[in-house]
């Protein structure tokens, strides 16, 4: 197989991977979330660090949404 083929093939496999690895984030970010509420509940970090953390997670959920978005906008 020529190498040019065999890069392509590569790069399929990496972008399947990608995907897969994508469609699975809801869970890991409702995951994050339950970790996070019971942090809060238990008092474990100060208040303020809570909302940080929070606010961090907000941003890290609209990476992969966006993302995704745009491969199925095909932008």
């Amino acid at each position: 197989m020529p190498f040019g083929a065999r890069s392509a093939l590569r790069n399929l496999a990496d972008l399947r991977e990608c995907c897969q690895l994508l469609a699975f984030s809801p869970r890991l970010e409702s995951g994050l979330e339950y970790h996070l509420l019971l942090a809060r509940d238990l008092e474990v970090p100060a208040k303020a660090d809570c909302e940080r953390l929070d606010g961090d997670a907000t941003e890290v959920k609209r990476i992969p949404t966006s993302l995704i978005q745009k491969l199925n906008t095909g932008g």
